[in-house]
């Protein structure tokens, strides 16, 4: 969710995060490896885990220390790129998470409320409390909280100018945002979040992403697993622009007996859905598919679904209930679904609007749009 703030108070608190830890440039090159010095509360004799949470890499590391009697402990080692980090204490349901990069830290909290922790002597976690600031701002969630309140109000009441209107201020409001994160990433270009935000355009302005990855490729860190990983995305979602040819596949059908391709639908257009059963906003957008299936006639247009499940028997009673009478396939191996990774699947719902040819002509449809982009091929 992205909108438009007083970006003058915003960008005010960064400047000033961001002179106080300008000086850890010196310490990179100094001491080219990673000290933690951790004091927690009530965390005494504990276990302390830290484990690496990238979603880029194959492989994240994991140390453990024990907290002493006066619930300090110590980590140290050496990171190739900076790492997204996560500390865990044995025995309480909390975490902290932070960027791990080859400098000296200092974090320190209560082991009872180990998320409201505090790191102090990193640069890149004082640029990601920035980053958080401005994507976790209440003023940004009251926003778009209000737009999507008045965009079901008038789905509801069927105000086609109402929802005209609405849909146009959340674009204003996503191009708005963007031109923020834009100038985050030039303000703090090496920085783990920027080139974690250039990577996030993917999948809302695909030019846009390309040409900043590409920046990172001749630059310092082109060496980097998290620039290398958006590369390879980017270059898998220009398989899937706007006009390309859908990839084809064989899936199974919910029996497990029989395999569906996508290709069998030639000739209709296609709805091409990527969901599961355990996800609240899947469910909500299947209703306005249901409601298209019974406008549209079948011989024309047919909904193919892909499930991220792993669970057979609610992915069948997610269907059962929510009436969802058309193709559906899956293998049951959640994110790693093999069409939903020919597919770059990282978030959901998706979908890929196909014309009897298989080309993609819409991406991301949402509610009603569906029927509305039906409605021009289909009078």
């Amino acid at each position: 969710m992205k909108i438009f703030l007083l970006f003058f108070v915003f960008f005010s608190s960064c400047s000033i995060l961001y002179s106080q830890s300008a000086n850890t440039t010196d310490s990179r090159k100094s001491n080219p490896s990673y000290l933690i010095n951790g004091h927690l509360e009530d965390s005494q004799g504990k276990m302390i885990y830290l484990t690496e949470q990238d979603f880029f890499k194959d492989a994240n590391f994991k140390d453990s220390a024990i907290a002493d009697a006066r619930g300090n402990f110590i980590f140290s080692g050496k990171v190739v790129e900076p790492a997204f980090c996560r500390l865990e204490i044995e025995g309480v349901n909390s975490v902290f998470e932070f960027i791990l990069e080859n400098v000296a830290i200092k974090i320190t909290g209560d082991a009872n409320k180990l998320y409201a922790s505090s790191v102090n002597g990193s640069r890149e976690n004082d640029i990601r409390k920035i980053y958080m600031a401005f994507s976790t701002s209440d003023s940004l969630r009251a926003v778009f909280e209000n737009l999507f309140k008045l965009q079901a109000e008038a789905e509801k009441n069927k105000d086609t100018a109402m929802i005209a209107a609405v849909g146009s201020r959340l674009k204003d409001a996503n191009r708005s945002t963007d031109s923020v994160i834009e100038a985050l990433i030039k303000k703090y270009p090496f920085a783990y979040s920027s080139i974690n935000s250039a990577g996030g355009f993917a999948n809302s302005n695909l030019e846009k992403a390309d040409s900043l990855i590409r920046f990172y490729e001749v630059s310092e860190v082109n060496h980097y697993k998290q620039v290398k990983y958006f590369r390879k995305e980017i270059d898998l979602l220009k398989t899937l622009s706007i006009g390309a040819i859908a990839p084809d596949f064989i899936q199974q059908d919910t029996s497990f007996t029989k395999t569906i391709s996508l290709s069998s639908f030639r000739g209709k257009y296609v709805l091409l859905d990527f969901w599961a059963s355990w996800c609240g906003p899947c469910r909500e957008e299947s209703s306005f598919l249901v409601k298209a299936q019974k406008i549209f006639d079948k011989e024309k247009f047919a909904i193919v679904s892909v499930s991220c499940d792993t669970d057979k028997g609610k992915w069948l009673q997610a269907i059962r209930q929510d009436q969802l009478t058309w193709t559906h396939l899956s293998d049951l191996n959640g994110w790693d679904n093999q069409v939903a990774k020919l597919y770059a699947i990282t978030a959901i719902p998706r979908n890929f609007f196909l014309d009897p040819e298989g080309k993609i002509i819409a991406k991301n449809l949402r509610r009603n749009e569906v029927i509305n982009k039906l409605a021009e091929f289909l009078k």
